[in-house]
């Protein structure tokens, strides 16, 4: 039988990933996963605050008002038909764009401004607004699917860098959107919008006559820049939002070795993790776990913890537009040749690859319970889990000892043995730009050691595991 390595959000937060592979391949995996540590936030360059950039930051939220539409519209650079949405976010004009970026840049420079910025943010959204949220994903998504059609042809390279754009939400529920919610989608708005008309130019007025000599051509790369920097600051934007800014992992963290002392005996779905031998890990786990849970925005009450429809909704929106963010720029610059150290780097520091791959975790659990289509919500799997027992309880808290043991519920009508399937759905490619992606934006300013690791793992020609040894043995 083979053994299963526990893919657990960093830690053993979610049981959500059974990847199934052998333990040579579970080593190298951990290996890269090792040793990772290093402040969440570094100083950047940014122009010095005035004390009106908050207020402008406020006035722009408060003045972000949907506009109406019906069947169909062209309002993101592309017309598209069959919409049920009645009101979107539209582009901001170029302007409103400089003026939104400007405020929003000085309001980042101290983290007494960022936490007023964060408090802003967190705000309830207005009730038309929420409805726009929503709206506008569906327009932006089936936006993308009318630019890949019409680049196909000429650049079919494009579809996979356009298709991780797509922004996931669950459908129907309450809509709970903050204000930072609707500001990451009119920033996405306006970088999708900008996507097509800088692609336009590069290709010399039509989507349809680009080709991929157009976007590595020295003479447009400040135009392909130009997006990759737009895509830079959206994701810095809702690294903010999602709360994933505020994540401190500072501890020196050896991951990859703590998940090779839980996973050292083969293990069957649903057998207890105990957390016997993870003594000197301990404090790491409770550091890691309390502070990923706590992006969730799961409610208490007394003992009873629970993960709202209106709170995943919002969860996810937020981790799936910081990696679509990332996915657009790292996508463009790979296409235009473009080396991220020559782009605005706000949005890098040691440790982004490691919210890249939460984010990444996230939106790939959600899309397997898309996959099983089970009784359950999405969050109710997060939240069965992490209330199953009192240990797995102390996820939440940060209180875990090494006399505790997580255990996994079960559930009727889903099954996460399922997850090596799903993963094959997709071809190796799809993983290889994924792996691509962590190991270009951990080029800039990341870590070397996980630079070479993942290079190792990359590495398809090698007589050692790697991803496609991985991708054979799911």
């Amino acid at each position: 039988m083979k053994k299963m390595f526990v893919l657990v959000l960093l830690v053993p937060i979610l049981t959500i990933a059974l990847i199934s592979c052998d333990a040579d391949i579970r080593s190298n995996i951990a290996g890269f996963m090792g040793g990772l540590g290093g402040n969440v936030y570094v100083d950047n360059e940014w122009v010095q605050p005035n004390t009106e950039d908050l207020d402008k930051v406020k006035d722009t939220l408060n003045n972000l008002a949907p506009v109406a539409i019906s069947g169909s519209t062209s309002a993101l650079g592309i017309n598209v038909t069959g919409v049920v949405a009645t009101s979107i976010l539209s582009p901001q004009n170029e302007s409103e764009q400089a003026a939104v970026k400007e405020s929003l840049a000085k309001s980042l420079t101290t983290q007494d401004r960022i936490d007023d910025l964060v408090l802003e943010l967190s705000q309830d959204a207005t009730a038309e607004q929420k409805v726009a949220v929503e709206g506008t994903v569906e327009v932006f998504n089936k936006t993308v699917d009318a630019i890949i059609l019409q680049v196909m042809a000429n650049t079919p390279e494009l579809e996979a860098t356009l298709n991780d754009l797509k922004i996931t939400i669950p459908s129907g529920g309450t809509n709970s959107y903050t204000k930072g919610d609707v500001l990451v989608m009119q920033l996405m708005t306006n970088l999708i919008s900008n996507t097509i008309s800088t692609l336009e130019e590069v290709g010399g007025g039509s989507l349809g006559d680009l080709a991929s000599s157009d976007i590595s051509s020295t003479a447009n790369k400040d135009k392909v820049l130009s997006i990759v920097n737009e895509a830079l600051f959206a994701a810095k934007i809702a690294e903010q939002v999602s709360g994933t800014a505020a994540l401190n992992l500072s501890t020196q963290l050896n991951l990859g070795a703590l998940i090779e002392e839980m996973n050292k005996n083969t293990r069957s779905r649903g057998e207890p993790i105990a957390l016997t031998d993870a003594g000197e890990f301990i404090d790491s786990i409770n550091l890691i776990s309390k502070d990923l849970i706590s992006l969730m925005h799961l409610t208490q009450s007394g003992d009873t913890y629970t993960f709202s429809d209106e709170a995943y909704k919002s969860f996810l929106l937020g981790q799936k537009a910081y990696k679509a963010a990332l996915d657009h720029a790292v996508g463009l610059a790979r296409l235009g040749q473009i080396d991220l150290k020559d782009a605005d780097t706000i949005n890098f520091d040691p440790i982004t690859v490691i919210k890249y791959a939460y984010a990444t975790i996230i939106t790939e659990h959600h899309l397997f319970w898309e996959n099983e289509t089970p009784s359950q919500t999405a969050n109710d799997l997060i939240e069965a889990y992490l209330t199953h027992t009192d240990s797995n309880k102390k996820l939440i808290t940060g209180t875990l000892t090494t006399v505790d043991s997580l255990t996994a519920p079960t559930f009727d009508d889903f099954d996460y043995e399922d997850w090596p399937t799903f993963l094959k759905t997709r071809n190796q490619a799809y993983y290889e730009t994924i792996i691509d992606t962590m190991i270009r934006i951990n080029k800039v300013g990341g870590v070397a050691q996980l630079t070479g690791k993942l290079d190792e793992f990359a590495n398809t020609e090698s007589t050692g595991d790697n991803i496609q040894t991985w991708y054979n043995n799911l």
